[in-house]
């Protein structure tokens, strides 16, 4: 466990390019992020995508859960942007959608995955909690 404590989005952008650093070393393909409304869970996002070579403009998949870009990092040949905000049912979900995506060649970051920890292996996990102490400051656990 790594706790950060970031007082601005230039220590975010950081955090995405050493989470980019680990992702290499460890054989974890799904990225879970936690945390509340607002703590950062989708900036975060767009600069990790950022560092593994994604052109496009990270956008929030809130309403349609699931957003696909192509990358070449690592053995990763596609990033898997998932919202599980909004979702009703996540035992229906992780069946008819996620488990197909699970591959060595895919990265998946699940923000809001608390809904979805019961189904995920923890094996296959690096989980980031996000936490707002502040508007600009947050506490970022890595585990």
């Amino acid at each position: 466990m790594e706790i950060f404590y970031l007082k601005d989005e230039s220590e975010l952008e950081q955090l995405a390019m050493n989470v980019a650093s680990l992702l290499k070393k460890k054989k974890s393909n799904i990225i879970a992020l936690v945390g509340q409304l607002g703590a950062g869970k989708t900036t975060f996002t767009k600069y990790l995508a950022k560092q593994l070579g994604v052109k496009e403009t990270i956008k929030s998949p809130t309403f349609n859960l699931i957003r696909e870009y192509d990358i070449n990092f690592n053995n990763f040949k596609k990033l898997y942007h998932i919202d599980c905000y909004r979702l009703e049912k996540p035992k229906k979900f992780f069946d008819e959608h996620i488990k197909e995506l699970i591959s060595k060649e895919n990265l998946i970051i699940i923000e809001w995955a608390d809904k979805l920890n019961r189904y995920l292996r923890k094996e296959d996990l690096i989980t980031i909690k996000f936490f707002v102490l502040s508007e600009s400051k947050r506490k970022v656990v890595l585990l």
